[in-house]
């Protein structure tokens, strides 16, 4: 982490392993990222948390340079600091990396219980190719952390809750097995952990059960919780189902059905 000497300048993160660099910059401190932040990338722009732990998000890509981008955002937009992400090598981002970042981006929030997405078109690319999306999704755990550490929190309900303060009573209680039931998830598909520091893989049973290293667990937070050798973990969180086209989070693909349910719900 680099620390500026004034409140003013913008903090810098580096995260070697993945050879990404991320930087916090509140509004009216834009001007004072310097010419290396005229790159593509992706960013987030976060509005003041409520008194509920609640906040508003826009996330985008800037395929001509994440600086210009920012200064129109700083005329056009309210928001009250943004999370700018490039790579720290000489290639940097291509403008469909920074779309599939976007994407994932907009992904992790919208499944968020606390977050209220400002975005009015739901971003994606779909042109990435399979070999560099490994490579895309080491991202998530360090841009995680870097917002958890902001004060912005990204999770979603455990299997043991029933209420969230910004979702409908249709998001809890979704099981595996009704995603197994709307075809969002198939028997025999493998699931891949989100946290670099615990990795892990396990598979999808056709009775819904995940299967983690020769245990059937009943849900995705159980099969977490025998990766982390007990400790309380939100599986919904850590798991992610591995496809061609890139991995999907289990909090993803059940906002997906929990989205369905009340779209049925509300058509007449």
């Amino acid at each position: 982490m680099l620390l500026p000497d004034t409140r003013t300048e913008p903090i810098e993160i580096i995260d070697h392993l993945t050879a990404l660099r991320m930087c916090v910059v509140e509004k009216d401190s834009v001007a004072h990222l310097d010419g290396s932040w005229d790159v593509p990338g992706a960013y987030v722009l976060l509005d003041p948390p409520d008194a509920a732990g609640g906040y508003g998000v826009y996330v985008g890509k800037a395929p001509a340079g994440i600086r210009s981008r920012l200064l129109d955002h700083e005329r056009k937009r309210t928001w009250l600091r943004g999370l700018l992400i490039r790579r720290d090598v000489s290639t940097g981002l291509s403008s469909a990396q920074a779309g599939w970042l976007e994407g994932d981006l907009y992904q992790l929030f919208h499944s968020a219980d606390r977050a209220t997405l400002h975005n009015a078109v739901q971003p994606r690319d779909d042109t990435v190719p399979s070999y560099e999306l490994r490579i895309l999704e080491t991202f998530r755990d360090p841009i995680n952390r870097v917002l958890r550490l902001l004060g912005y929190d990204t999770g979603t309900a455990d299997d043991t809750q029933v209420h969230a303060p910004r979702r409908t009573s249709t998001f809890h209680g979704i099981t595996m097995g009704q995603l197994l039931e709307a075809g969002l998830v198939q028997p025999g598909e493998r699931l891949i952990s989100t946290n670099g520091a615990w990795p892990a893989s396990a598979v999808v049973l056709p009775n819904a059960k995940i299967d983690y290293n020769g245990g059937a667990y009943d849900t995705p937070s159980s099969a977490a919780q025998a990766v982390k050798n007990g400790a309380a973990v939100n599986g919904w969180d850590f798991w992610a189902v591995e496809r061609s086209t890139g991995s999907e989070r289990l909090s993803s693909l059940r906002t997906a059905l929990a989205d369905s349910v009340t779209r049925t719900i509300a058509t007449p």
